[in-house]
């Protein structure tokens, strides 16, 4: 292979690599993101009033609707 060819492969592949740790950082800070939604939404679920708000919540989803 010839070393204009080994260069740009090399390039390339830095290149792959820094793209793969991006998407990697991407999906562990989904899975963060995951994790405090549902953490928050059992919170939410145990504060009183949250069936009232809830069914106001839906009230007003069905009107938009219409």
């Amino acid at each position: 292979m010839s070393k204009q060819k080994q260069s740009r492969v090399e390039a390339l592949e830095k290149k792959q690599a820094a793209t793969t740790r991006v998407l990697q950082e991407l999906i562990n800070e989904f899975n963060n993101m995951k994790t405090m939604s549902v953490g928050t939404y059992a919170l939410l679920k145990d504060m009183p009033g949250y069936e009232e708000a809830l069914s106001k919540l839906k009230e007003k989803t069905e009107k938009d609707v219409e």
